[in-house]
């Protein structure tokens, strides 16, 4: 039991400091209990399969849920807290602030993302016009694009939650909420742009003409 724990824990630490700026924050944002919940009875079905056939892995399952919920829960405070004891103000206003730096470098790149999509689909749009690519070149071309845009829905959703999250801590701190309630407006303006940018990127990369 104890190893599967540890595998679920494993699966949903943060990437890399490396890559893009949307990965950095896809990666360090709030992972959901349900990650572990999901993995957990994964790796318990397996187990259990591995142990006691059908019935085993039909047990396995739900054993393995019930460790990955554990272990989600566990995970989530681990990457939420960045090494910061998110019990007191202090460190709850250290990591919203953490989120925030993630937010606004996730937000630039995607301005940039959004821009080099247009710029790229009426780039592509004239030389299919001219008969100068196939269709199938123009969507291959724009995929990166395509891409980009899932990995910025994906933050979206994990940014609302973290805005919830906040509100909550806003509404505990009572009259020293001033600095939680400052980057809850800085995550909420990171979070509108990023929500420009993917809707501009959509515009360009649904503008690809059928193979």
């Amino acid at each position: 039991m104890l190893v599967l724990v540890l595998a679920v824990t494993g699966c949903a630490t943060p990437g890399p400091a490396g890559g893009s700026a949307i990965d950095r924050a896809n990666a360090n944002f709030v992972p959901t209990v349900a990650t572990g919940t999901v993995v957990g009875a994964g790796l318990g079905a397996i187990a259990g399969a591995l142990l006691g056939g059908r019935n085993g892995a039909a047990f396995g399952a739900l054993a393995g849920g019930a460790l990955g919920t554990g272990a989600g829960f566990l995970v989530a405070h681990n990457n939420q807290a960045q090494a910061q004891n998110e019990t007191t103000l202090e460190g709850q206003i250290a990591a919203a602030q953490l989120r925030v730096n993630e937010a606004n470098e996730a937000a630039a790149e995607a301005r940039q993302a959004a821009d080099q999509a247009q710029a790229q689909s009426r780039a592509l749009m004239n030389q299919y016009r001219a008969g100068k690519i196939s269709a199938t070149e123009y969507q291959t071309q724009l995929s990166s694009s395509a891409s980009t845009g899932k990995s910025i829905q994906q933050l979206l959703g994990k940014m609302q939650t973290e805005e919830t999250r906040l509100r909550q801590q806003i509404a505990a701190a009572g009259t020293n909420a001033g600095p939680l309630q400052q980057s809850l407006g800085q995550l909420e303006a990171s979070r509108r742009s990023l929500q420009g940018s993917l809707n501009e990127i959509t515009a360009a990369t649904s503008a690809v003409p059928q193979a």
